[in-house]
């Protein structure tokens, strides 16, 4: 059986199911209750999109306003960011992993999944440490074949 392993930008909506389903087709709505979702702060009751949003805030906030400041003292106003603009710019936004183990045919278990998830969090943890967060997970039991949206931020302080 092979292994998929794609990266990529993603939809954070896609993933935690933040959207109107009846759009579309390749998700059996009667099988959702086999996905499962988990975010860095261990809070369900907060979607996908504001558990990165709060994320950048309490990481990046700071970094921004003073670069902002900066900005404004030379009148270069062009350049002044906001969270959104970090959230969406090509170099700052999350990416995305999505793990998958086999295909439409022939693929294991829920469980199986879930427990490659654990262990590619672990690893992930350990090979990149500080410069590297998962921001949130999503396992979708409820498409074709299983599979695993890793949502992710990489940085670094200079």
């Amino acid at each position: 059986m092979k292994a998929t392993l794609h990266i990529g930008r993603g939809s954070v909506k896609h993933n935690d199911r933040n959207f109107n389903l009846d759009n579309a087709r390749h998700i059996d709505q009667t099988r959702q209750n086999e996905n499962f979702y988990i975010n860095r702060y261990l809070d369900d009751t907060i979607t996908f999109e504001e558990c990165e949003r709060r994320y950048y805030q309490e990481n990046y906030l700071q970094g921004l306003e003073a670069q902002n400041e900066k900005y404004r003292k030379r009148r270069q106003y062009g350049y002044i960011r906001t969270i959104d603009d970090l959230m969406k710019a090509e170099k700052t936004q999350p990416r995305e992993i999505i793990l998958q183990i086999g295909n439409k045919d022939s693929h294991p278990d829920r469980e199986v999944l879930l427990q490659c998830i654990y262990q590619f969090n672990e690893e992930f943890n350990r090979r990149y440490g500080t410069n590297a967060h998962i921001l949130d997970i999503a396992m979708h039991g409820d498409a074709i074949t299983n599979h695993a949206h890793i949502r992710l931020i990489l940085d670094y302080t200079d």
